[in-house]
């Protein structure tokens, strides 16, 4: 153990936690960051899609053009609603996730429509004068738009909520941890990163860090109301300590091989794949990369 107490950190883990504990800039994805730099805004987004799609003209072209128009009418409605002025009071944020995804379903149970979540938080925040900042995925506009998981009446849905606002698209999430009481979401990233920047978390499905000091598991009312309440209280709270033992523990309990694992995974299933028994799969296995 170290000097503070906590099992010894790599190396490269102290820098990746240096880097949750800085800036946004500094901890941007980098498929995030690259999709910013292609594209400046969501309208030149927009722009780019609509040259794309009348210089691709073909039979899908109904189906594109009607999705553009949505996910055109989705971000403005998004938006319109949204501001860069966050309450004054205590509030809590629930950032949502890009969908469709695994990790919303199946992993956010039932949950996986967000809604429900922001639902359930409003009521039980409303009735402890705590608002509710909810902060859309970047990557919703930045990527593959989905017309079954964003519409303009999710969003109307959203504002409709008690005490609940939605935060610019752009706006910097970790200013929105810093200055809020604690995070919520299904099981995203944005959860670790703010224990390990000292918020505590929500997470409403199967989040693969809901076992750290400062996260709590919640699936119905109940369980929101006992989180939120010890939030106010202390009682769950986030600290680096334990942050840090919980990521020496990842650490032991991980392999740096991963690439060579999923090549000897693939040749092994080519392998199955040529055996006299799976004779009728044998075309698959030129779909499989090595």
């Amino acid at each position: 153990e170290s000097d503070n107490g906590v099992m010894l950190i790599s190396e490269k883990g102290k820098k990746h936690l240096k880097m949750i504990r800085s800036t946004y800039d500094e901890a941007i994805p980098d498929y995030e960051l690259r999709r910013k730099k292609r594209y400046r805004n969501i309208r030149h987004i927009l722009i780019s899609e609509l040259k794309n799609l009348f210089s691709n003209y073909g039979v899908y072209f109904p189906f594109r053009l009607k999705r553009l128009v949505l996910k055109t009418a989705s971000y403005r409605a998004y938006k319109s609603h949204s501001s860069e002025y966050l309450p004054e009071h205590k509030f809590m944020v629930l950032f949502l996730h890009f969908q469709p995804e695994r990790t919303s379903n199946p992993e956010g149970l039932m949950y996986a429509n967000q809604w429900l979540a922001a639902r359930k938080l409003s009521q039980v925040l409303s009735k402890r004068g705590i608002s509710l900042v909810v902060k859309e995925h970047p990557s919703t506009y930045r990527n593959h738009f989905s017309t079954i998981w964003r519409d303009v009446s999710f969003y109307q849905g959203l504002v409709a909520l008690p005490n609940t606002s939605l935060a610019f698209l752009d706006v910097d999430p970790f200013a929105l941890i810093d200055k809020s009481i604690a995070v919520a979401t299904l099981t995203g990233t944005v959860g670790f990163e703010s224990i390990v920047r000292g918020r505590p978390t929500i997470c409403f499905g199967r989040a693969n860090y809901k076992g750290i000091t400062g996260c709590r598991f919640v699936e119905n009312k109940k369980d929101i109301e006992d989180a939120v309440d010890d939030i106010l209280s202390g009682v769950l709270s986030a600290n680096d300590r334990d942050t840090n033992k919980y990521f020496s523990e990842l650490e032991a309990n991980s392999f740096d091989e991963y690439d060579e694992r999923i090549n000897t995974s693939l040749k092994a299933i080519q392998f199955a794949i040529k055996h006299p028994c799976c004779s009728g799969l044998t075309n698959l296995d030129t779909k499989i990369a090595l």
